[in-house]
């Protein structure tokens, strides 16, 4: 076996011990004597699995300039790129490794990522279903078909997207709390108004009898699937919600409450200097998502 081989044969090894850091510490040193595109391509690798994305990004593209075919530089290059929020690098990138390899699932859904964050929405959808129609058990790419078709309206086939993630991974609460709060924003009819009621009520139930908070895991479950989505749309329904926004207001307590319990203490409030009013601000982190931003 050769020397270079030897080593990143030792790197794999220290990597499933759960020693990327030093793995990473091998490897840039035995860079800095040898060119050997296979360990920079390694070493790039490491970068991004350690998050040190910048690094990634230098060792990537001094390898790609250098006209290195090596399969999987330009995907960690797109991977690189869009955790550094350089969307049009990335998809530069994810675009000429399709190009390289129309069977590289994880360009491909590098690719719907930054059609994602462009709110792209067809482009993006289009690309997870590529991912689903080359890994058909990519839970995750399921799931973001369904996020694009929900935020598409697109209600009936969001939820069949959500019942395929969920199939072939049961963990993903993302899509499982996303399938229970399903709503539409524009009904037909008022039919169509007491029928989703109905789905979104058994729905918190289901949320609500699954909830499990017991262990430090599951209550990461719970937070990323509460996070995933919000009721936002029940208003839209022009009923009177006040049940069921108590009820889901529960579930988010006690989510909330063991995630966080240090926001369950008693603060201490300053008193007001001489009869002064007292201002609360507060500015939402999707302030710009929402059509009124558009108008400012």
């Amino acid at each position: 076996m050769s020397r270079s081989g030897a080593l990143l044969r030792r790197v794999k090894i220290l990597e499933n011990k759960g020693r990327p850091g030093e793995a990473l510490r091998e490897l840039e040193d035995a860079c800095l004597a040898d060119s050997n595109p296979a360990l920079r391509a390694e070493l790039g690798r490491l970068y991004l699995l350690t998050g040190k994305v910048h690094e990634a990004v230098r060792t990537l593209i001094v390898l790609q300039q250098q006209g290195n075919d090596m399969p999987g530089v330009l995907t960690m290059l797109a991977e690189a790129c869009l955790r550094t929020d350089d969307l049009r690098a990335a998809e530069r990138y994810a675009n000429q490794a399709i190009q390289a390899d129309a069977a590289d699932w994880h360009a491909c859904y590098l690719l719907g990522e930054v059609y994602r964050e462009q709110n792209g929405f067809d482009a993006a959808e289009q690309c997870y279903s590529r991912v689903l129609s080359l890994k058909p058990d990519h839970a995750q790419a399921a799931c973001l078909v369904g996020n694009m078709q929900k935020t598409q309206g697109r209600t009936a086939e969001a939820y069949a997207s959500y019942e395929r993630a969920i199939d072939s991974d049961p963990g993903l609460s993302e899509a499982f709390w996303n399938m229970q709060r399903l709503l539409p924003v524009v009904y037909d009819d008022e039919a169509q108004i007491h029928a989703s009621r109905e789905r979104y009520t058994a729905g918190l139930v289901r949320l609500q009898a699954s909830l499990d908070l017991e262990s430090r895991e599951a209550r990461r479950r719970a937070l990323r699937g509460l996070l995933a989505s919000t009721n936002f749309y029940l208003q839209y329904q022009g009923l009177n919600d006040r049940e069921l926004q108590c009820s889901y207001g529960g579930i988010v307590e006690a989510v909330m409450e063991r995630c966080y319990p240090q926001w369950r203490k008693p603060l201490t409030i300053r008193p007001s200097s001489g009869g002064g009013k007292i201002r609360v601000g507060y500015c939402s982190a999707y302030l710009r998502d929402h059509n009124g931003a558009n108008w400012v």
